[in-house]
């Protein structure tokens, strides 16, 4: 499982939108979609905080299952 999927997973077990989310990270909405579509990568300060936010570690997040 890729980050982008990730993400988007634990966001949704919390019952959050992209905007709850967006909103608990200080961020706008479209940072979010745009990271959890793959367009932008999070940098490596914002991987840290959503780990924070969602509650996971974030080498969990990097990286990606076989």
């Amino acid at each position: 499982m890729k980050f982008t999927d990730k993400m988007k997973l634990h966001r949704r077990a919390k019952g959050w939108t992209q905007f709850d989310m967006a909103e608990k990270m200080g961020l706008q909405q479209t940072i979010i979609s745009s990271w959890e579509v793959g367009r932008r990568v999070p940098t490596p300060k914002n991987i840290i905080k959503i780990a924070e936010v969602l509650k996971v570690d974030a080498l969990y997040l990097l990286k990606e299952d076989e």
